[in-house]
């Protein structure tokens, strides 16, 4: 009937469903956001004193990438567990099962957004705890720091020369849909990224940055590492995410590097 009440009751189902539905998923990223912080505490009170959780990987830490850098963080969580305790997936797609495979040469892990952004949200204490902060900020500086500086330097040279940035996902991306896939160890090559001459030589001739300066006084074995990861983010989408997460984490404890 025209005009009667009954008539609106679908709206009122459809607009109690959604406030429902709102209500439990900000109640279930509120919980996820409060088990991220306990972890990232944890992990960092404790990473002066974990052990190479993967035993294929030669130990550089606290001197080396990324890959060592988890690998001692497994000590306190594994991607494993961290799979069975968040409500949201870590990854949208990508070789990803059980089990990392970090060595695929046909596909890596496209990472999910809303994962990232909880990391960004609730994955550095110290940003809301002065008290946090200072307990924590020798620990930073001796086992985070250095990694860190060299994934924004790298981030930025990226930013600052688009072409290049371009030009690298695309060759990555003609690989991974090639027959071979990506050669192994196609990553170092980037060693010399840091080098003023990178972009006019991208296939890493070392002859060429033998006689011009190799890594540019960088460390290049984790800038190789921090040059890759910033590709493969810009293709799945979640690198200006990451970037967000990272100036952060420097702004807490490390602003004096971004003044």
């Amino acid at each position: 009937m025209k005009g009667s009440p009954f008539s609106k009751k679908p709206f009122y189902i459809l607009f109690a469903v959604l406030i429902v539905g709102a209500c439990t998923s900000l109640s279930r990223m509120t919980q996820s956001g409060s088990l991220v912080d306990a972890k990232a505490r944890e992990a960092m009170v404790k990473l002066a004193d974990t052990k190479n959780g993967c035993p294929r990987e030669f130990d550089y830490f606290p001197d080396g990438g990324i890959r060592i850098f988890y690998c001692h963080l497994k000590q306190v969580i594994d991607y494993r567990e961290a799979r069975k305790l968040l409500p949201i997936e870590i990854f949208r797609s990508g070789p990803h099962g059980e089990e990392l495979d970090l060595d695929n040469p046909h596909e890596f892990g496209h990472y999910n957004p809303e994962f990232v952004q909880l990391m960004v949200d609730y994955g550095i204490p110290a940003a809301s705890s002065d008290d946090f902060r200072r307990a924590t900020q020798s620990i930073y500086r001796s086992y985070v720091q250095s990694l860190a500086r060299t994934m924004y330097v790298t981030y930025r040279k990226f930013q600052e020369s688009p072409d290049l940035l371009a030009k690298e996902k695309e060759k990555l991306q003609t690989l991974l849909g090639s027959e071979n896939g990506v050669p192994g160890g196609y990553y170092e090559k980037y060693y010399y990224f840091m080098n003023p001459a990178f972009a006019d030589h991208s296939d890493g001739e070392f002859d060429y940055f033998y006689e011009h300066g190799m890594d540019a006084g960088f460390n290049g074995n984790v800038v190789k590492t921090a040059a890759f990861f910033w590709i493969r983010r810009s293709i799945d989408g979640t690198d200006a995410i990451f970037y967000a997460g990272l100036r952060k984490l420097l702004a807490t404890y490390d602003r004096e590097y971004l003044d």
